[in-house]
């Protein structure tokens, strides 16, 4: 939540996301929100700038265990 974060109500908030694997089989699939609306995938090596909003959660599942993920989020104040 937007202001539990401290964050102002009109900012430009990114996710990035990495799949640092390099077994090309594995991949991260991304959803968003309460209703899990599946954003994509992201495949070993690739990676992804992702607008956010500061409301919905962003929910990752791997599909192999022990899968090291790089991610980082940049948010306006």
């Amino acid at each position: 939540d937007r202001s539990a974060l401290g964050l102002p109500a009109a900012s430009a908030h990114k996710i990035y996301i990495k799949n640092t694997s390099s077994t090309a089989a594995e991949f991260i699939k991304i959803t968003i929100g309460s209703s899990n609306v599946a954003l994509g995938r992201i495949y070993a090596g690739d990676w992804a700038l992702l607008p956010w909003d500061g409301a919905n959660d962003i929910d990752i599942d791997t599909s192999a265990t022990n899968m090291t993920i790089e991610y980082m989020v940049v948010f306006e104040a």
